[in-house]
């Protein structure tokens, strides 16, 4: 049994828009991951219903040792993972990929193939998963992604400076996104709202990326703001009564900015600060910094 880590999963930029045909921006979060353990534990449950789904699927049995993943679930097998169910980080991703990783028969290099396994393990959690969750998971690397194009970025890195610092706020309660992507998806059917995502907000998050690839923190910080009070316009549902006080604070200020952090509802938020300590005293909520390694 190997001793690897499975990430989490973070989408920067490209919530709701990606739907729309933008760009997306999707890292690991590696303080938060998933590994194998024997323990002396009963059966795993979750693990359990994943082997019946991969037992029915046809598809697997020519990609998974099937066999050795039956025998080691029901002799102790357990992915311990610290990722939050519910938060948007990709917890199910981690385990499927996982799974494809430890147990796969031959693995793949072709990334479109790789997405399109691990998105039919994924399944099992979601009716009709992208794999993009997982797949990022698996390769532990930042990924833009366009339509069906998927470009790994080998040389992604965060700014180190404490300037204009990337966050996650936590709203302390899990979310259920569907509803809330259906409530987009059908206020997209509007050709004014459509219209307003796709003249404002698409570019916007267009610019981020690009400022955030290139170390550009002020930018990205002006960039922030244009998404946080677009959001605050035209995503209200996503946004909890619980922080929109403080969303309203970021607006006003010239030192802090909130934007969702994939479908909003709750689980995680975004933001981005010149004054990291200043924040987490000033909130109630806890504010973690994003890095890209544990250390």
């Amino acid at each position: 049994m190997n001793d690897k880590k499975y990430p989490a999963k973070l989408l920067l930029f490209g919530e709701y828009t990606v739907i729309l045909g933008s760009r997306a921006l999707a890292m690991p979060l590696p303080r938060f991951f998933g590994q194998w353990k024997m323990t002396d534990q009963e059966v795993d449950d979750r693990l359990l219903g994943m082997l019946k789904y991969i037992e029915k699927e046809k598809i697997f049995h020519k990609q998974l040792n099937i066999n050795e993943l039956s025998f080691d679930i029901k002799n102790g097998l357990k992915f311990d993972s610290n990722i939050p169910l519910g938060y948007g980080l990709g917890s199910s991703g981690a385990l499927c990929a996982a799974i494809y990783d430890q147990f796969a028969l031959e693995k793949g290099e072709d990334l479109k193939n790789l997405k399109a396994i691990l998105a039919h393990l994924e399944n099992h959690f979601h009716s009709s998963s992208s794999g993009v969750d997982p797949l990022i998971c698996y390769l532990k690397k930042a990924t833009l992604l366009e339509g069906s194009d998927i470009e790994v970025l080998e040389q992604f890195s965060l700014p180190q400076s404490s300037d204009n610092q990337l966050f996650l706020l936590d709203s302390g309660f899990a979310r259920t996104s569907g509803n809330l992507i259906n409530w987009f998806v059908q206020q997209c059917e509007k050709e004014s709202y459509k219209q307003q995502i796709e003249s404002q907000l698409m570019p916007t998050v267009e610019n981020s990326i690009a400022a955030l690839l290139q170390h550009n923190m002020a930018q990205l910080f002006d960039f922030l703001h244009e998404i946080s009070h677009f959001q605050w316009q035209y995503f209200q549902p996503m946004i909890p009564a619980s922080i929109q006080n403080l969303w309203l604070d970021g607006l006003s200020s010239n030192w802090f900015k909130l934007k969702l952090c994939g479908a909003g509802g709750g689980g995680f938020f975004m933001g981005i600060t010149n004054d990291l300590k200043r924040l987490q005293h000033y909130s109630n909520f806890e504010i973690l910094p994003i890095k890209i390694t544990l250390d």
